[in-house]
C-alpha cells in the first residue's frame, strides 16, 4: 500500500537488491511530472552511494559521488537508462527551468493508445539489476496505481522479483506473455521514435519478461497479466464469484451493474462523488457502500469537483495535484480460492 503522504516508496521498490545495479528500466505512467521523474535517477545515484558506502564502511558524507559534481553526473548517467513512456499532452512542466531537466529529453516518450478516444493509462515498471561479481541478472516487475506524480493519494504496489539468472531459459514463461507483449508495443504507441538505444534496451527488458519467471509471491501460488486495452483484449473479471469487493475511485453505472449482477458484493470502497452518480437501486444489491473516513486526513480538493465532472483525478489538469483514494482493487472468493485483481 501507498500512503497518501509517502514519496519515497516506489522509488524504494525500484532499489536494486544487495550487490546489484541498475542496468537497465521502463517506466509507464498516465500523467508525469518532471519533478517527480527526476527523483529516480536521483534514486539510483543515491543507492549507489549508499551501496559504495557500506562496502567500504563509510558514511555516504564521507564518500566523494555525493558531491554536487558527481551526484549531477550519476543522474546524467541513470537518464540514459531509464525510459518513462506517458499520456500524450499530460506532462507537468516544472515552474522553474533547469539545465538539469534537458537530461530527461530522451527520457520521457509521450504515447497515444491504440484505439480511438482511449486513454495510454498504465503504472508499470521494469527493471533489470545485475551484479558484476557474479554476471547474474535480476528481473523486477512493479505494477502501481499511482502515477508518476506528487499526488497525496491511497494507492497500491506489486512489486514483483526473478531469481537471478545469467542467461534466459529458453523456454517462455507462459503467464507472462501479456505483459511481455504490453512491453513490446510501447514503442509503437509512441508518438516519436526512440533512439536505437532505447529501443533495444526497451526489447531487451519485454523479452526478459517473456523468458524470465517472476516469482509468486506468498501465499498466492498462480500468478497471470492481463493487458487492458490493446485490440482484442477481453474481459478479465470472473463471471460468477460467491462474493467479491470492489475498490475502486472512478466506477461506471452500467460496469457496477453488471458486477452486481454476477457476484454477491461484500464491500465497495469509492468516492463520494462517484457514488453520487450511480443510482440507488444498484447500490442496494450491495452490503456495504463505503467512502474513506475524513480522519484519515486526506486533502478533499478530489471531492470538490461538481458531480458529473470525470475528470476528477484521471484527467485533472497535468501537474494539478489530487487526493484521496485512488487504488483499484477486486477480489473474488469462489470454491474456496480468492482471486485478486
Amino acid at each position: 500500500m501507498l500512503s497518501p503522504h509517502d514519496r519515497t516508496s516506489l522509488f524504494e521498490a525500484l532499489r536494486p537488491p544487495p550487490g546489484y545495479r541498475f542496468e537497465c528500466g521502463v517506466g509507464t505512467s498516465f500523467t508525469l511530472n518532471l519533478e517527480a521523474l527526476l527523483t529516480a535517477p536521483i534514486a539510483f545515484a543515491l543507492f549507489d552511494v549508499e551501496e559504495s558506502s557500506s562496502d567500504a564502511s563509510e558514511t555516504p558524507h564521507q564518500d566523494p559521488s555525493v558531491e554536487p559534481v558527481g551526484l549531477l553526473e550519476s543522474i546524467r548517467r541513470y537518464s540514459e537508462l531509464l525510459t518513462v513512456f506517458c499520456q500524450a499532452g499530460q506532462i507537468a512542466l516544472p515552474n522553474a527551468g533547469r539545465t538539469i531537466y534537458a537530461w530527461l529529453e530522451d527520457v520521457v516518450v509521450e504515447a497515444t493508445a491504440p484505439r480511438p478516444y482511449r486513454i495510454f493509462h498504465p503504472k508499470v515498471w521494469i527493471s533489470r539489476y545485475r551484479d558484476d561479481a557474479d554476471g547474474t541478472n535480476v528481473l523486477r516487475m512493479l505494477c502501481a496505481t499511482r502515477n508518476l506524480s506528487f499526488d497525496t493519494s491511497l494507492d497500491t504496489i506489486l512489486a514483483l522479483d526473478s531469481d537471478p539468472y545469467t542467461e534466459r531459459p529458453s523456454e517462455r514463461a507462459g503467464s507472462q506473455q501479456s505483459a511481455a507483449d504490453f512491453i513490446a508495443s510501447l514503442p509503437r504507441l509512441a508518438n516519436r521514435r526512440l533512439p536505437d538505444e532505447r529501443l533495444r534496451s526497451v526489447n531487451s527488458l519485454a523479452t526478459d519478461l517473456r523468458h524470465v519467471p517472476l516469482n509468486v509471491p506468498e501465499p498466492f501460488f498462480d500468478l497471470t497479466f492481463h493487458a487492458l486495452g490493446p485490440p482484442g483484449a477481453g474481459a478479465v473479471l470472473p463471471d460468477y464469484s460467491d462474493r467479491a469487493i470492489v475498490i475502486s475511485p472512478f466506477i461506471g453505472e452500467r460496469f457496477l451493474d453488471e458486477v452486481t449482477r454476477k457476484h454477491r458484493l461484500d464491500l465497495l470502497l469509492s468516492r463520494e462523488s462517484t457514488l453520487d452518480r450511480i443510482s440507488p437501486e444498484i447500490l442496494s444489491r450491495i452490503d456495504r457502500v463505503a467512502t474513506l473516513s475524513p480522519s484519515i486526513g486526506f486533502d478533499r480538493q478530489d471531492e470538490a469537483a461538481s458531480p458529473g465532472e470525470e475528470a476528477e483525478s484521471e484527467m485533472a489538469p497535468p501537474g494539478a495535484v489530487v487526493s484521496g483514494l485512488h487504488a483499484k482493487l477486486f477480489a473474488f472468493e469462489a470454491d474456496g480460492y480468492t482471486r485478486l485483481f
